[in-house]
């Protein structure tokens, strides 16, 4: 490795990983957003500084591929990737990755070691991936890129130090990027690759909750008790509705019953008055007074919704 220090450093990532959110923990107030020129993406460029030494950093549009890219926000991520954009050149590759969802995060890194060796994987979204029930084996992780790994959580700051300390003492490999290898470069393969690697990195643990549910899915589809349940779920829909629902409806009518009566002093006699009482607040009436059943109804529909039931 030569012995070359770090300036420019490039955050590179998949969008909704998280990128953005290390970008503000590195630079704090320390940034400047613009455009790129002849373009409305917006470059994002900051600096921040580690045991006196100095750091430029630009945050890049979120990119799913940088060998075929599809999109502008690609196509400027891959153009400062390689170097082609004169402003800003940089000698290092932060790449946000999410834990939880480690595999597609890996794709884009095989294609990034194409353009620039020197990259430091910040491993984020970590909490997500726990409560997915997903451990990642960091050491091993590591192990398989060849480049280090940084535990980080984006939006609390935890890791970033430990980020920084890596950053500041990273030993630049010289860039050789050949055009021509993006040729040789093949999805399939990387993917093959990837899941190979996985089987060892990525730990599925089985959930609690997880367990609960199947017990609880068990009972509520069994050949027997799954129909009790049901029959006793629609009764108590139906009590609800028709049980429930009668005093409500019952203070309804006595509300529109006490003010007709009132109506019925203060207005004259005449077509207005009888409009008013028999029409307007008579049909108003007719139709309020089914609310109460109404939203006992919607009530427990969206409760069987949102667990799951119907």
């Amino acid at each position: 490795m030569a012995d070359s220090s770090v300036s420019n450093i490039a955050l590179v990532g998949n969008p909704n990983t998280g990128k953005t959110s290390l970008f503000n923990q590195l630079t704090g107030l320390n940034q400047r957003v613009g455009n790129y020129p002849g373009i409305t993406v917006d470059k994002k460029t900051g600096t921040f500084k580690y045991q006196n030494q100095e750091f430029s950093v630009i945050d890049l549009p979120g990119a799913y591929n940088i060998i075929n890219p599809k999109s502008e926000d690609e196509k400027v991520a891959r153009e400062v990737i390689s170097g082609l954009f004169q402003d800003f050149i940089p000698e290092l590759i932060v790449y946000t990755a999410d834990a939880s969802s480690l595999r597609r995060s890996l794709i884009l890194f095989d294609q990034l070691k194409l353009f620039n060796p020197n990259i430091i994987i910040a491993l984020n979204q970590n909490d997500v991936a726990q409560k997915k029930g997903v451990s990642v084996n960091i050491d091993k992780l590591s192990e398989y890129v060849k480049v280090p790994v940084v535990k980080i959580n984006a939006r609390t700051g935890e890791g970033i130090d430990e980020l920084k300390k890596n950053i500041a003492s990273y030993s630049l490999q010289p860039i050789s990027f050949n055009p021509l290898s993006l040729n040789e470069y093949s999805l399939i393969d990387s993917l093959k690759n990837i899941d190979e690697a996985l089987k060892n990195i990525v730990a599925q643990n089985e959930l609690i909750t997880d367990k609960i549910t199947q017990r609880i899915d068990e009972v509520v589809t069994h050949k027997v008790f799954g129909m009790l349940i049901f029959v006793g779920i629609m009764f108590l829909v139906f009590q609800s509705i028709y049980s429930w629902s009668e005093k409500p409806m019952m203070w309804i009518e006595d509300l529109f019953v006490f003010g007709s009566n009132k109506l019925d002093l203060l207005l004259p006699d005449g077509t207005l008055k009888d409009l008013l009482l028999d029409g307007i607040i008579a049909g108003l009436s007719g139709i309020l007074v089914f609310i109460p059943q109404i939203a006992f109804l919607f009530f427990f529909i969206s409760i069987l919704e949102d667990s799951g039931y119907m």
